[in-house]
């Protein structure tokens, strides 16, 4: 009986109900394209014409009626269950690292990403929202041009007591040979070769371990140079040490790299006059309820000048929602911006 988004997809075929292609599961467009935060007419630069007289059709006799909500309330129902998934994994991400959310932008990427970028922020709490150029496709160009890599790996277990130290470096040295066997059988130019190096370690009785990295002058780092960062990024991850400690070194990795060039990162062409934007309804929140917001295009967006929420900014890849309480901009290197207001 309690809203539940995921983990299935509807996928393009049949797709969200708004695809009007035989879908009757209610999706995340949908609640959006209800909402005012999506416009039925210019997904993907317009390819994409959506149906919202049929999605408040199914949400009310899906989701509304039976809960006792409004069509608003159940879409901005499925919107919030969906981000606070998001969220939940960002915290646990973040914590098991030692890090905390708060010192960091959120980084919103994807078809999706920018839409609910703002309502997962609702628990993360970060100052800053992030979302880059062409944020549909970020994931498609990330792949053209990472660079290409092999793993190899020895497990060891030994104490850096004793020779410990010793068969870990020789544990290295044939991983390495490896690395470099792989880079002549894949005739990658010298220039382009890098080998990383990692150990995965713990404190002697755990069962978990911490993994240092990345470790360079490997030849040249002593045991003791070595116990002083394993304690230092256990205090980080785990908010302790203890330094007197047996260290036990488990797994030894090296990470053969092919690294690839990277394209530079177009700047944002600088104009002198913003061009008219339009204005249409959108429902920010139970509190608030439907607000009339700012609607413009990407490009239309003025390098360093920013505006007040609630706004929704289009373009073929993707739709950044801007609640109230954001000032949103674009910088030099074409990131849209969104900054809380305390």
């Amino acid at each position: 009986g309690a809203l539940r988004v995921g983990p299935n997809s509807a996928g393009a075929a049949p797709g969200p109900v708004a695809y009007n292609k035989g879908g009757t599961e209610v999706t995340l467009t949908d609640a959006n394209l209800i909402l005012g935060r999506l416009d039925s007419t210019t997904l993907l630069g317009g390819k994409i014409v959506l149906d919202v007289t049929l999605a408040k059709k199914f949400i009310e006799e899906k989701i509304a009626k039976p809960l006792n909500l409004s069509i608003e309330e159940a879409a901005l129902g499925i919107i919030k269950v969906s981000a606070s998934g998001i969220s939940r994994a960002i915290r646990s991400v973040a914590s098991t690292k030692g890090l905390n959310p708060l010192d960091f932008s959120l980084f919103a990427y994807g078809g999706a990403g920018p839409l609910l970028g703002a309502v997962v922020n609702e628990e993360v709490g970060s100052q800053t929202i992030l979302i880059p150029s062409n944020p549909g496709t970020i994931c498609a160009q990330g792949i053209l041009v990472s660079d290409r890599t092999f793993d190899f790996s020895q497990t060891i277990l030994v104490t850096l007591k004793h020779k410990g130290w010793e068969l870990t470096l020789a544990a290295f040295q044939k991983l390495t040979t490896q690395a470099e066997d792989w880079n002549k059988s894949e005739r990658i130019p010298n220039k382009w070769q890098r080998i990383r190096y990692y150990i995965d370690a713990r404190y002697l009785g755990q069962s978990f371990e911490v993994q240092v990295e990345p470790i360079t002058a490997l030849k040249k780092l002593t045991p003791f140079e070595f116990a002083t960062i394993f304690h230092n990024e256990h205090k980080t991850q785990y908010g302790y040490d203890i330094p007197d400690q047996p260290i036990e070194i488990v797994t030894c990795r090296a990470t053969a790299i092919e690294q690839t060039n990277k394209a530079s990162i177009p700047k944002q062409s600088i104009r002198k006059k913003q061009i008219k934007t339009q204005h249409r309804l959108l429902y920010c929140d139970s509190s608030l309820g439907w607000q009339e917001a700012i609607v413009c295009s990407r490009e239309q967006l003025l390098v360093n000048k920013s505006f007040q929420g609630p706004a929704v900014i289009e373009e073929m890849s993707s739709t950044t929602f801007v609640p109230p309480n954001y000032n949103v901009s674009i910088d030099a290197n074409s990131n849209i911006i969104m900054e809380l207001i305390q």
